[in-house]
């Protein structure tokens, strides 16, 4: 085929063969097929056959949730009797990981080799449980302005001009759907949250840190990140951020309605709830270098200096094995690289990983809440949660 071109191209005058196939596609009135994004943005489609440009193709991408800091202390915990299930002190049990996740300052354990960093990192400024199962989330405002008008003179003639900023500094709601699992983890972790934001509300029973109190800081306060990525799912196209948000509501209730011609509660297969928030910021650099100071309050080793240092504790995720790092690492969004989103893991997990030697199991029953009594057949029957 290509010699054939170069014939063409050689009798017909042409420089290439590549100027031929230029020629053709002009001819069918795409325009030529290596400048596209040329012909898209600087001249006009008088065929109206469409552009010859690709769709665009974003991918979901991800939701971060940040981490509240409820007060679940001893005391408050037990001042509640539905969340002394938190009490719980097995570091595999689900009432003591949605303790730790939801009480960042409760615990200052963050070396990899504590006992309760086996499941859930108390390094992870996010929290990865709401990630995962997360199904639906909507609720997200446009971006509208509001047009002023003046009234209509005798010749019908009305002036007109716009009347407010393009922000949104309102309030407006969140509904989201996430995807139960066993154990019901999520019921737990929002059950728990609700609880403390009524208990703090009232003021009798559960009382927020002192320094909470001092600072006026509400401490029960997320803020839920949108980041949607390109096709390779590795830069970040365009991104939002709530100021801060907190939960408002739980589906518990369907999980006690009954129907006798099914043995298994379909309803409860998932959770809804609905978070308010309060301002919607969208593309704004300073959301990333938000996120990722949050992610070094978190782990100082994610810092710049301590980061990408050579033989540093941390070490970036290659891209080409992301799928065999899935589930574990730190976010960091490059900025400098086209907010490419990378990933990074300490160096320890990174070998182990490699050599396949990094995989803690625990007993289901372990992974359920406690006060919970597992028949030994039922124990045996049921898969083990593996990390």
């Amino acid at each position: 085929m290509k010699q054939i071109l170069d014939v063409i191209a050689q009798n017909g005058g042409f420089d290439s063969d590549d100027a031929v196939m230029r020629r053709l596609s002009r001819e069918m009135g795409i325009g030529a097929a290596d400048s596209k994004f040329q012909d898209l943005l600087g001249g006009y489609n008088r065929t109206q056959q469409g552009s010859a440009v690709p769709a665009n193709t974003d991918m979901q991408g991800l939701t971060f949730f940040t981490r509240p800091n409820l007060n679940l202390s001893y005391d408050n915990i037990m001042a509640v009797r539905q969340m002394t299930v938190l009490a719980n002190s097995k570091p595999n049990s689900y009432g003591r990981i949605v303790r730790r996740m939801l009480w960042p300052d409760g615990f200052n354990d963050r070396e990899e080799t504590a006992a309760d960093n086996l499941i859930f990192d108390n390094k992870q400024a996010f929290m990865p449980l709401l990630s995962n199962t997360l199904t639906n989330m909507s609720g997200w405002p446009d971006l509208t302005l509001h047009a002023y008008s003046t009234n209509e003179g005798m010749a019908k003639e009305v002036w007109m001009m716009n009347d407010s900023i393009a922000e949104i500094n309102g309030r407006f709601s969140l509904d989201c759907t996430f995807e139960n699992t066993l154990g019901d983890p999520i019921s737990l972790t929002l059950f728990t949250w609700l609880l403390y934001i009524g208990g703090v509300y009232l003021g009798t029973k559960i009382l927020p840190a002192g320094y909470s109190i001092v600072q006026n800081e509400i401490d029960y306060m997320t803020r839920i990140y949108r980041f949607s990525m390109d096709w390779s799912g590795k830069f970040i196209q365009k991104w939002g951020a709530c100021g801060a948000a907190f939960p408002t509501g739980l589906s518990i209730g369907t999980a006690f309605n009954y129907q006798r011609d099914n043995p298994y509660n379909e309803n409860n297969k998932s959770i809804q709830t609905t978070f308010e928030c309060t301002v919607a910021e969208y593309n704004d650099p300073i959301t990333l270098w938000e996120f990722n100071k949050l992610v070094v309050m978190f782990n100082p080793d994610m810092g710049d200096g301590k980061r990408n240092a050579a033989n540093g504790p941390m070490v970036k995720v290659p891209a080409d094995e992301r799928k065999l790092f899935n589930y574990k690492g730190f976010p960091w969004i490059n900025m400098m690289n086209d907010n490419e989103l990378e990933w990074w893991v300490t160096r320890t997990d990174f070998d182990d990983i490699r050599k396949g030697s990094l995989a803690k199991t625990y007993p289901a029953n372990g992974a359920r809440l406690p006060n919970t009594v597992v028949p030994e057949e039922t124990t045996q029957q049921t898969p083990a949660v593996t990390i």
